[in-house]
């Protein structure tokens, strides 16, 4: 992605994006030398809904239901964004089929459905294809880069939502992409013994509801766990309970969320994200996160971002 950036500030480009091996996802760099240059997959995802969603208004599409999918691993950063047009969020297990399946079904429940995201890799479908494609990615930064309408449209709907709307030259996408409401949100590789998946859902959430959350109950209003299997959230897991999981946390500023998943390829390996509107308060959810995560798998485990 550096590669990416660089060549992008070399040849006087307004971004650059990087595709993966088979071009389902678009990584956006702008223009620079160091880290500070990549956009988040995350942030990503999210200004992808807020354009697309600002393009159907300022196309006259306004009325009927309008529906965003997003998979359970994504930032809450994607739904505040959804809700500021007035869409309704469908969440769904992990998977680029289930985002596309869901969307399928709603438009056949009489929805419109503009996008779909999995925001942990910013994959984004678009419209009425079958399939994340990191083109378009590419092409919805190029349009907001150069249609005025478009981030105007966004600017004034952050401004009906009462956020801080100003930004120098918004139609450019720097400008842009530092509108977008941010998150603390983090990502982390979990490697640990080969246990059923079941067993230790179990055990994050007896850990959480004994441990963790007398810890967190000063800071968040309540907290439900949640899982995601396949299109739908199910009140009990089934099968071998390989599914999305969640512990959702309601606070006075929005919601917060630790989501967990063990891979079905690699044993022993898990995805932790954990997001919050709140960056101070993010960090302790994390630590409660990680904590949870030992205390289901034992001490004997490494983590990575």
């Amino acid at each position: 992605l550096l590669r990416v950036a660089r060549a992008a500030l070399r040849r006087h480009a307004r971004f650059g994006i990087a595709f993966d091996y088979d071009a389902d996802r678009g990584n956006i760099v702008l223009p620079g030398l160091d880290e500070s240059a990549i956009i988040e997959p995350q942030t990503v995802a999210a200004m992808n809904i807020a354009l697309a969603l600002a393009h159907r208004k300022i196309s006259g599409n306004v009325g009927g239901k309008v529906a965003v999918v997003v998979s359970d691993a994504t930032s809450g950063m994607s739904e505040r964004i959804a809700r500021m047009f007035g869409s309704d969020i469908f969440m769904v297990e992990t998977g680029e089929i289930n985002v596309v399946t869901r969307m399928h079904q709603l438009r056949r429940e009489g929805y419109d459905v503009p996008v779909g995201v999995e925001g942990a890799n910013g994959g984004t479908v678009f419209g009425e294809s079958t399939c994340r494609d990191g083109l378009n990615t590419a092409i919805c930064a190029a349009l907001s880069d150069e249609n005025q309408s478009l981030a105007e449209q966004w600017i004034r709907t952050l401004a009906q939502n009462g956020l801080n709307a100003s930004a120098e030259d918004p139609h450019r996408l720097p400008a842009l992409l530092a509108t977008i409401p941010r998150h603390f949100t983090r990502m982390l590789r979990v490697e640990g013994p080969d246990m059923p998946h079941g067993e230790i859902k179990a055990r994050m959430e007896h850990h959480f509801t004994h441990s963790a959350w007398p810890e967190l109950s000063g800071l968040y209003q309540s907290y439900q766990f949640a899982n995601y299997e396949g299109t739908s959230y199910v009140e009990k897991r089934s099968g071998d309970e390989t599914g999305g999981w969640r512990v959702e946390l309601k606070a006075d500023d929005g919601k917060a969320f630790i989501f967990a998943r063990g891979s079905r390829t690699e044993a022993g390996v898990w995805r932790l994200i954990v997001d919050d509107p709140n960056f101070e308060r993010g960090t302790r959810l994390l630590d409660a996160g990680i904590s949870m995560m030992r205390a289901a798998v034992g001490s004997d485990l490494h983590l990575s971002g």
